[in-house]
């Protein structure tokens, strides 16, 4: 809580929003510093777990000298040429890195096993924009969010993935261009972790089912059935819990179908190590 107080440079601020400046030394060394202290202190949890916010959002962060964090730019940017749009990416993937290789280290030293992953937004980047991106058209945490997340699995510095794939099958825009569609998307992350020591899961968004774009009452058992056609897909996380216990009739049948057809024994997790 003390953490730069007094100190306005270390905080990256756009409108009521403001957050720890990802830029800064000061701050990447004090939040690998926080897991180091998790870790050291509680050596038996299973894992350290990050969301999906990294920066602000690019729509209210300019990437010219506009920006509040320009000057954190120019200080410590590896070359003239480096874009702040890569400056950033870079930055939060430093902490990534060293958040990796301490928790290694530390599992090394102690015969531990804690997991470090990262649950992103479900796009990367949209092929229109990126011949590498997924056949999507939405918000992507690569240019949005400053995230390079198939970086991060390129070079192994996480134990896991579990992007969160809350859209349904037929997510196309009106003019039947894909937006988001839940199987493009599995695929695409199904791909990125092909031959890497990286782990796959799938964040499925069973509380769109609940008056928002899930329109079918069986649209979770058929994602559940879709992601068991892959065996190096290692489970899945349903977000969220609550959604399960709402009064609503197709969130009903879609728990009794999975009860019923799909989830009729217990599973013993194989994921230990």
């Amino acid at each position: 809580d003390n953490f730069a107080y007094g100190r306005e440079y270390l905080w990256l601020q756009s409108g009521d929003q403001t957050i720890l400046d990802p830029g800064q030394p000061e701050v990447q060394e004090y939040i690998v510093d926080v897991i180091d202290e998790i870790i050291t202190k509680y050596p038996t949890i299973n894992g350290i777990h990050f969301d999906d916010y990294f920066y602000l959002n690019r729509s209210s962060i300019a990437e010219n000298s506009n920006s509040p964090d320009y000057q954190t730019y120019l200080n410590n940017r590896t070359s003239s040429s480096q874009s702040i749009a890569d400056f950033r990416r870079e930055s939060v993937t430093k902490v990534i890195r060293n958040i990796f290789n301490n928790v290694e280290a530390f599992n090394q030293l102690n015969g531990t096993s804690i997991k470090f992953g990262i649950s992103p937004s479900g796009i990367w980047d949209n092929i229109g924009s990126n011949p590498n991106g997924s056949h999507t058209a939405g918000m992507a945490h690569y240019r949005d969010l400053y995230a390079d997340t198939k970086a991060w699995i390129d070079e192994e510095i996480v134990h896991y993935m579990l992007p969160q794939l809350y859209w349904p099958f037929d997510k196309f825009n009106s003019s039947g261009n894909p937006i988001a569609p839940f199987a493009n998307l599995v695929k695409w992350w199904h791909d990125q972790v092909q031959g890497k020591d990286v782990d796959l899961l799938i964040g499925v968004g069973f509380y769109r089912q609940n008056g928002s774009d899930w329109l079918y009452y069986n649209e979770l058992n058929e994602q559940i059935r879709y992601l068991e056609q892959f065996e190096d897909i290692n489970g899945l996380s349903i977000y969220t819990y609550h959604t399960f216990n709402i009064n609503n009739s197709d969130i009903k049948r879609s728990i009794q179908l999975l009860k019923n057809h799909l989830w009729t024994e217990y599973v013993n997790p194989n994921w230990s190590n």
